[in-house]
């Protein structure tokens, strides 16, 4: 016998648990300036962030940084005239 609810979970009750967000160290961030010279922007830019973590892996690997953490993190430095 399968029960079907009356209203939708809530967001809280099917949501993933949010990270605590960990700031940049110093080496991860040259880490990514060093691999956005080494691997420039091409045809597909998800490819771009994955290659950068893979060849950065043991410094990204410190925070369990994502591909899209080091977009993000890209798209902020642009905004704050970082680079």
């Amino acid at each position: 016998d399968i029960s079907i609810p009356d209203t939708p979970p809530t967001k809280s009750q099917t949501s993933k648990k949010k990270r605590k967000r960990i700031p940049f160290s110093e080496e991860e961030t040259r880490a990514l300036l060093r691999g956005m010279k080494r691997f420039p922007t091409g045809p597909d830019e998800r490819g771009r962030w994955k290659e950068i973590l893979a060849h950065y892996w043991d410094i990204f690997s410190v925070n369990n940084r994502t591909n899209v953490n080091l977009k993000d993190k890209h798209r902020n430095m642009l905004a704050s005239g970082e680079i």
